[in-house]
Order: C-alpha cells, then structure tokens, then sequence
C-alpha cells in the first residue's frame, strides 16, 4: 500500500551570490518524502516594496533552470534589484500534495541584495 503523504519541508536552505546580480540557492532533501520517490521542488520569490511595505511578486527575476517542478536542489535567481529585500521559499512536493489532505512545507529565507556597482 502505497503511503499518501506530503513531504517534509526542504533542509539547509542556503543562499548565496555568485555575482552582485545573480544568487544562487540550494537546498538538502526533506527528511520525510510522504513514502513517495517523486518529490520535486517549487520556488516562490517575493519582493518587499519599498513604497507601501508589502511584498511583491518577483516579476524580473529569472530562474535557471526554472522555478516549478524541480528535480535538483538548486536553482539560480538572475536580476534581482539593488538594495532590495527578498523573500525566497522553497515548497517540496510530492504526487499526493495536491490531493493529501496537507498543507505544503516549505523552507524560507530573506536576503537583502546590495548596490550593484561596475568595477
């Protein structure tokens, strides 16, 4: 009997950048994969507007290789803006957590990006 149950949420979230444009996210595997071997990952990202002090969809950024339905653990963000706080969380899923009766588990991390400068 196959187990239905939603993974656990993503382990050792780390952030990190690669240039002062570009950061690059990793993640470890949940602990708990609900019994199932198909977990794969979704990245969200959210943007604190400077102006009304609520948070943003991350409209500019791009993922490599892409933001839903990832396999690996990690995923580079490109473009970000200057002097901006983001909100990055990585939701592991898992064939049964559209239908479980589970809330999705998620690791989170903010991290503020600096002045981008030519050198």
């Amino acid at each position: 009997m196959a187990l239905l149950a939603t993974p656990s949420a993503p382990r050792n979230l780390s952030v990190s950048f690669t240039t002062e444009n570009t950061l690059k996210v990793t993640w470890e595997a949940p602990l708990h994969t609900g019994g199932r071997n198909d977990v794969f990952y979704n990245v969200h990202c959210l943007r604190l507007n400077k102006h009304s002090s609520g948070w943003d969809s991350c409209n500019k950024i791009q993922y490599y290789p892409k933001s839903t339905g990832l396999g690996n653990k990690t995923v580079i963000l490109t473009n970000p803006e200057a002097n901006s706080l983001y909100q990055l969380r990585i939701e592991a899923m898992n064939g049964v957590s559209g239908v479980a009766n589970e809330s999705v588990n998620f690791a989170e991390v903010n991290v503020t990006t600096k002045n981008i400068t030519s050198e």
